[in-house]
């Protein structure tokens, strides 16, 4: 290039550049694998490979005219100088400073990610490019800094590289440049970097960053990490640190702010830091030796301490309330008794109302806590049973004298007021109150009385129900059934039943019609199986309870009917059969003992809009979680959730089939797949010895946008099972009824969560026109994937699970709250701190947060019941009239999954008919009934 101008020679090197993937591209289309029998194949790829050479020709034939063009301008400015003109060499930026780096070991960086034009983005990027390119000593002139630049550019920030490339090409190509030109040209790359600054910077970042230092709080961030997040607000809010300790001090964690106590507050931000820094130390080091001593001097062991009956009895002692006895010792100003005596001007310490507590004769100040205390313990002598403390070694057991106990009566023991700073640890294990309320003889079980009519019958029946929370769901007695002659109704298909210790009983083949039944001013409708036993008339269990959601008092055994369904009735109120657990109807029961339920869409009421969260929660108190611009990421390792498959003994591998052919649309789909895939580090070139065709389909949520996947067939055919179970969409729907409030949550790319095993990459590689890749994260498509999704998600939310408020099926979920508001954000709450612990995202544009219904695998369920989408539907209602026998039996197949949706004895009155493929007129009235119930 020594014959050309400076200008030129850069020029040349661009052209050359395009010559060359102009080749790449000819050699592409002359070896594309085509059907040879296929003539317009044959015929599309002739025309592509004509184009494509006649491009190159033509970028060949127009750089040889430009290099022909270049060397007269070099000969004329020659001849025109007085010396040699030699093309200048551009010098080497300043900034940043460059890193001396040996030769023979260069220091290896990281490409930094691509900047997609972001504002809030751009100094990231600027700097670590920055850095790049002061340790890479190839990089050493204006036109490689500029085009290396340009090469970590993407999306918006690219176009705008193209136009800025075009821009300096045209002014490269000036024979006889500006004085203004000659200056951009001395220092280009400078000039490029003031173009990229007024281009993408922030160009009120000042003040965007003094508003974020005004806003910053501390939230869960450790005090180190947020103490430098603070410090990088300030810095490049162009501040000065030292005038924004305030600041720091406002925007930290309370807790904090209390250990921190300083004898006076520095004016210097760094001493600030360094000063809670040491605070926060000494505080946790003093924390554990506090709790290594208390540990070393416990007299109470975990054995001994067991032997401690405590219970929380909802009455008061009498001393607590009667100014005009002495009760328990009192110090501590967070227990209700001090509160109590505080409010109402009485002695803190004793309770009465006949001193000041400053002059208290009863437990004078004089006399430590302890001594206090056992003068408490001594006025109670002969008023409460004797308490004897009996010592082995470190076991301390509390003994109370039965022969002091009176008929009706018992006596507990609760922790008293103590003063933790006076009271030593082993006066702490005899700090108890012995506190006397009255115990009632109750029978050992919760037994309620109950009035029931059956359906056309019009006398009363008098009985006992059971209320037992252990049993899944209600029954009534078979000696009962018999005795007053209730009407009974076979169920299709017994039910087996399995006992508290495990064991099978006696299988349920009947069922009672609707009982009217009333427990105190509360009456409803209900359909009980027949239960083997003579010892119960009626249990109500677990599908009751939860139905009602009644207040209950274990104590006195009262029952009180104030939940949300009990107090706002609609219609019938009569308990959904879909609400049983374990000894769960099938589909068949529920058709024949329950009405299909309501298909109105329950609305809010007009307090309950007062009383839900405003629209923002909980994007605002969960931002991360909710984040597009974070759900790009690789995730880590789990040690034991890593997705593997394993091969079959004796297993080929998998047979590679030919590259497929996509439509335009979807070759550019796959492109910007391919491109943020790597830039994410969820996909990596391959070089693996199988492969599987990239596709896309439609996402079941959208009609435009579209999945990836990929074919796994092959793949599938030759691996082993994962046979671990999804759980039955029947069930599940079954669960979710008698909510008073739903929420529904989608993870984003759930499979793209949950990372491949290290070294069993390969086994899912894919190929494109593009080239082979394989992801390092669990794709669409291997047949044990929704398995390994399954199991994952149901161990991380086991416990939730367990609760009976979470259900979940893959990446759906479903939380439902019987109860109020409060209730049910609290568990929204803790799911999302759940899931941003696990480093999930989900989509918002598919979650619901405060519903009375909600939508799930297909159906809508509420409080009174569940019934399917309607635009599930559009199928039956135009089916038309069947024709033909085949046409009978397609039908009847496809509609027996909504049986539950209809009428029972109109479906079964058509299901005999086209049994018999008897196109009758009485069938076709029938199915147009049934049609129009649909």
């Amino acid at each position: 290039m020594q014959s050309f101008l400076e200008h030129d020679a850069v020029e040349v090197r661009m052209q050359e550049q395009e010559i060359r993937e102009l080749q790449d591209e000819w050699e592409e289309v002359r070896n594309r694998s085509i059907n040879v029998k296929d003539q317009t194949e044959v015929l599309q790829k002739d025309r592509d490979a004509k184009d494509a050479k006649t491009k190159l020709d033509t970028a060949r034939r127009d750089l040889r005219q430009y290099m022909k063009d270049a060397r007269i301008r070099f000969t004329t400015a020659a001849a025109a100088s007085t010396t040699p003109i030699v093309p200048p060499t551009p010098t080497p930026a300043a900034t940043p400073p460059v890193v001396a780096v040996h030769p023979t070991t260069p220091m290896k960086i990281e490409e930094p990610k691509k900047f997609s034009g972001e504002m809030s983005d751009y100094r990231r990027w600027k700097f670590e490019v920055g850095n790049v390119m002061a340790v890479r000593t190839n990089i050493d002139t204006y036109d490689k800094k500029i085009r290396y630049t340009g090469s970590r550019m993407e999306g918006a920030a690219l176009q705008w590289y193209e136009m800025y490339c075009q821009k300096r090409s045209e002014l490269l190509a000036i024979i006889t440049p500006t004085a203004d030109e000659v200056a951009r040209r001395t220092n280009e790359y400078q000039d490029f970097v003031n173009r990229c600054d007024e281009t993408f910077r922030d160009p009120l970042e000042q003040q965007t960053y003094r508003n974020k230092v005004k806003r910053a709080v501390q939230g869960k961030k450790s005090f180190n990490e947020y103490a430098i997040h603070f410090l990088d607000l300030v810095n490049r809010a162009n501040l000065d640190p030292n005038t924004q300790i305030s600041t720091l001090l406002e925007s930290l964690d309370p807790n904090i702010v209390r250990i921190w106590k300083p004898v006076t507050l520095p004016d210097n931000y760094q001493e600030v830091v360094s000063s809670i820094r040491i605070a926060l130390q000494v505080n946790e080091t003093l924390r554990q030796a506090e709790r290594n001593a208390r540990l070393k001097s416990s007299v109470i062991s975990t054995i001994g301490s067991s032997h401690i009956t405590r219970l929380q009895p909802k009455s008061t002692y009498t001393h607590d309330v009667d100014g005009t006895k002495p009760g328990a010792f009192a110090v501590n100003p967070e227990k209700p008794s001090y509160k109590l005596r505080l409010e109402n001007g009485w002695c803190t310490r004793c309770g009465m109302n006949a001193h000041a507590t400053e002059k208290c004769m009863i437990y004078p100040r004089t006399k430590s806590n302890p001594e206090n205390f056992k003068t408490w313990k001594s006025m109670m002598v002969g008023k409460k049973p004797a308490v004897s403390v009996i010592r082995g070694g470190d076991d301390l057991r509390v003994n109370i004298d039965q022969r002091s106990l009176v008929e009706n009566e018992l006596y507990e023991i609760r922790e008293v007021d103590s003063d933790e700073d006076n009271t030593t640890s082993n006066e702490s294990a005899y700090l108890s109150n012995l506190r006397y309320v009255q115990f009632r003889k109750q029978p050992p079980h919760f037994l309620i009385p109950v009035t029931i009519r059956t359906g056309k019958g019009k006398s009363l029946i008098v009985c006992s129900a059971l209320v037992d929370s252990g049993a899944s769901r209600s029954f009534i007695g078979e000696s009962f059934v018999r005795k007053h002659r209730i009407p009974v109704t076979p169920m299709k298909k017994p039910q087996k039943i399995i006992l508290a210790d495990g064991r099978p009983g006696s299988p349920i083949i009947h069922q009672s019609g609707a009982l009217t039944v009333r427990i105190q001013n509360h009456t409803e409708q209900i359909v009980l199986a027949v239960f083997n036993t003579k010892q119960y008339d009626i249990i109500l269990g677990l599908d009751w309870l939860s139905f009602h959601n009644p207040s209950i008092d274990w104590e006195t055994r009262t029952i009180e009917f104030d939940g949300y369904g009990c107090t706002h009735k609609t219609g019938t109120h009569q308990m959904p059969t879909s609400t049983t657990s374990r000894i769960a109807f099938t589909r068949d029961e529920i058709t024949q003992s329950s009405s299909p339920p309501s298909g109105l869409p329950l609305q809010l009421t007009r307090n309950e809009k007062t009383l839900i969260p405003p629209s923002t929660w909980p994007m605002s108190e969960f931002p991360e979680v909710f984040d597009m611009t974070k759900q790009s990421h690789l995730p880590p390792h789990r040690p034991g959730w890593d997705f593997e498959v394993q091969f079959k003994d004796q297993s080929t591998l998998p047979k590679p089939r030919p590259l497929f052919r996509l439509p335009p649309h979807q070759r550019k789909l796959v492109e910007d797949y391919i491109h943020s895939e790597l830039a994410s580090g969820k996909l990596r070139p391959s070089n693996s010895p199988v492969s599987a065709n990239l596709f896309f389909v439609p996402k079941g949520d959208s009609t435009t946008e579209l999945r990836p996947c990929v074919d796994y067939r092959d793949l599938n055919s030759c691996t082993i099972d994962d046979r671990y179970p999804l759980p039955p969409l029947s069930e599940l729907v079954q669960s979710l009824v008698g909510g008073d409030w739903y929420a529904k949550f989608d993870w984003r790319w759930a499979y793209n969560n949950i990372r491949i095993s290290k070294g069993s990459e390969w086994k899912f590689a894919i190929k494109c026109h593009l080239g082979l890749y394989e992801p390092l994260v669990m794709p669409f498509g291997p047949k044990q994937a929704p398995s390994h999704m399954q199991r994952f998600v149901q161990e991380m939310c086991k416990d939730f699970m367990q609760e009976g408020w979470l259900t979940n099926i893959l990446d759906d979920f479903v939380i439902k709250t019987v109860g109020g508001i409060q209730l049910h954000q609290e568990r929204i709450r803790r799911y999302l701190n759940r899931i941003r612990d696990l480093g999930v995202y989900v989509k918002e544009s598919k979650c619901v947060f405060f519903e009375k219904e909600v939508t799930f695998v297909g159906f809508i369920v509420n409080k009174n019941g569940y019934r399917k989408q309607p635009e599930k539907l559009v199928a039956i209602r135009n089916w038309g009239t069947p024709k033909t026998v085949k046409d009978v039996s397609s039908w009847v197949g496809y509609v027996n999954f909504y049986r539950s949706f209809a009428c029972c004895d109109l479906y079964d009155d058509v299901s005999m008919y086209c049994k018999t493929y008897k196109m009758t007129s009485v069938n076709c009235k029938y199915y147009d009934n049934l049609i129009d119930i649909i």
